[in-house]
């Protein structure tokens, strides 16, 4: 099935109960927060915006692949996008309410 996805929008109403686990967004970001190994290394870049939202840029090499986070510098430092370029597999995540 994700290789028909790839690359596609998909979109389900709210109270879809089928789909509710094909992205948990509380479960996503709650793993991401597990794992603090992947923090480790990253360096503080320059303060941007993401969709009019202030953010600074933390940014971590791994091999051949740069994992680059947008966080909010006003209220809580949520995370707003994440990108990784290079790799086997590039990827960008915006995260929204």
């Amino acid at each position: 099935m994700i290789g028909r996805l790839q690359g596609r929008w998909v979109k389900t109403p709210a109270d879809e109960t089928s789909t509710r686990d094909i992205c948990d967004k509380q479960a996503l970001l709650a793993a991401m927060d597990n794992d603090k190994s992947e923090r480790q290394g990253m360096t503080k870049g320059k303060a941007t915006t993401v969709d009019g939202q202030e953010a600074i840029v933390l940014r971590k090499r791994d091999g051949d692949q740069t994992l680059t986070m947008y966080v909010a510098t006003k209220g809580k430092p949520y995370i707003l996008k994440a990108t990784a370029t290079g790799g086997e597999n590039p990827s960008t995540m915006n995260f929204t309410d």
